[in-house]
């Protein structure tokens, strides 16, 4: 897994993103980059670099820009993002964003700090992603309406939002 980052020379604006790559690459080797045009600045062609676990050197780099409907990035930041719809019934999407392939741990609790449901707990590979919860327990019977708390682990990444089931 390789980063792209990098400063435009003439507004100073950063430029971070990642590509992965199958096999070791050297200074021959063509890698396409795509990128949000809004997140880039580039009026010329700036000086980057690439780091990864086998390879760290710097060179120009022409930046193809993509439109938004053709675009397969990878995040940059883990992120748990509010569920959707809130409030809810019966039931709601919680997306996640994972920048690199981990554990992730996904629970429901009520507002005592019970477990509800453990919705997942299983490695997973970077991307963006998103499950669904129906609003019941880990016996699959329907909670009660009130507030839960939805908490995600990955690595050292931890983060919990509210949402709230309605009946």
């Amino acid at each position: 897994h390789y980063w792209l980052y990098g400063m435009d020379s003439d507004s100073c604006n950063t430029v971070l993103f990642s590509v992965f790559a199958d096999s070791t690459i050297n200074e021959d080797t063509i890698i396409t980059f795509s990128a949000y045009p809004e997140a880039l600045n580039c009026q010329n062609q700036p000086e980057y670099c690439i780091n990864g676990d086998t390879v760290n050197f710097n060179f120009p780099v022409v930046l193809q820009y993509a439109s938004n409907n053709n675009l397969n990035l990878f995040p940059i930041h883990f992120t748990l993002h509010q569920n959707y719809p809130n409030p809810f019934n019966p039931t709601t999407t919680l997306k996640y964003d994972l920048t690199e392939d981990s554990f992730v741990d996904i629970t429901v609790y009520d507002m005592l700090g019970n477990v509800v449901n453990n919705l997942i707990k299983s490695n997973q590979s970077s991307g963006y992603k998103s499950i669904q919860w129906d609003g019941t327990n880990n016996q699959g019977e329907p909670v009660s309406a009130g507030v839960y708390l939805y908490k995600i682990q990955s690595g050292d990444f931890v983060d919990t939002k509210k949402m709230i089931l309605l009946k």
